[in-house]
């Protein structure tokens, strides 16, 4: 049976079957078993919804974000660059 969101799964008894779906990242076919269940639609971890490669591909970026939002400047600013300060809004 398939449901809006394209997820295909046998049966909502109480039993978590593996439930199939395309990675978030790259499309490939991957499965993984529900923690339960939202009115029949299956839920499954966001992080789960990528395969390995996309995952740490998408951990990677999400660490790099944290960065520009952190009051603390990452090891890679150089302040005497341009003559920036890290904080500063412009």
């Amino acid at each position: 049976m398939d449901n809006k969101n394209g997820l295909k799964f046998t049966s909502s008894d109480g039993e978590f079957s593996p439930v199939e779906f395309d990675c978030w990242g790259c499309g490939k076919e991957m499965s993984a078993v529900p923690f339960g269940y939202d009115d029949g639609e299956p839920l499954i971890d966001n992080n789960e919804r990528y395969c390995p490669k996309c995952l740490d591909r998408r951990l990677k970026n999400l660490e790099r974000a944290r960065e520009y939002e952190s009051d603390v400047p990452p090891s890679w600013f150089d302040p005497t660059y341009a003559g920036e300060r890290w904080g500063e809004d412009y």
